[in-house]
């Protein structure tokens, strides 16, 4: 607890065994407390850090970096959601349905259904 409280900038870098765990959103809510409660969030060189198996899952999963789903898990094919998200970003436009995941997306790059990238 010392350590935590005397160091300004603090990161806690965690990974699966903490987020899959029986009681991982427990354990992730605590930690990202921590820093939310200290002011350790949000400022270069300090925040809590998912280090997970998938690239950018959290990331994709909470601001929206997915082709298949809004921001906070909210869905691409409601208007309403749209809406919020659009308003919330000030977005000039907004897809009006899900793109493809990565997989579907290579055997769509393969079969021809879109192009491949310019070299």
């Amino acid at each position: 607890m010392r350590l935590w409280t005397s160091t300004e900038k603090v990161v806690t870098v965690y990974s699966q065994g903490i987020n899959q765990s029986s009681s991982g959103s427990d354990k992730v809510n605590a930690i990202i407390n921590c820093h939310l409660a200290t002011g350790r969030i949000g400022r270069p060189g300090m925040g809590p850090f998912s280090v997970t198996g998938q690239p950018n899952a959290m990331g994709g999963r909470e601001v929206g970096g997915l082709a298949n789903m809004l921001a906070c898990h909210l869905d691409i094919e409601h208007q309403s959601h749209r809406d919020a998200v659009q308003t919330f970003w000030h977005s000039p436009a907004m897809a009006q349905k899900p793109g493809l995941k990565a997989v579907d997306m290579f055997r769509a790059v393969a079969d021809g259904s879109i192009n491949r990238p310019l070299k």
